[in-house]
């Protein structure tokens, strides 16, 4: 890990998957899973925010080599999850954050949106 002169986030250097994507904002809740196609991790699957219980900015992150991805500090409420596959496929998932908590949501590309 490293510090980001630019500010005072700290940076993580690991190529074991994506790191989460965090908002300082206080809030204690997130959403992490592993997506999948074909049986096998999906690397690369664009996951975003659709709506959310308060505004937020942009929220987004790609899977990592094993289709792991984390979204956190999120204020407690239900999101809907988008999912995009370099492939062009999409899904998308509606969750319910609890605070300080983290809930878990793990996607099959290939079943498409719930």
């Amino acid at each position: 890990m490293r510090s980001d002169p630019r500010n005072s986030e700290t940076v993580s250097d690991s190529t074991d998957g994506p790191p989460p994507v965090s908002q300082a904002s206080g809030a204690d809740g997130g959403i992490e899973g592993r997506v999948v196609s074909g049986g096998r991790p999906a690397s690369d699957v664009a996951v975003a925010i659709e709506s959310a219980p308060v505004p937020l900015p942009d929220i987004a992150s790609l899977t990592g080599a094993g289709g792991e991805y984390a979204l956190s500090g999120l204020p407690a409420g239900e999101y809907r999850i988008a999912f995009h596959a370099p492939s062009g496929r999409r899904s998308s998932r509606t969750m319910r954050v609890k605070a300080n908590t983290v809930v878990r949501c793990d996607v099959d590309m290939d079943k498409g949106p719930e």
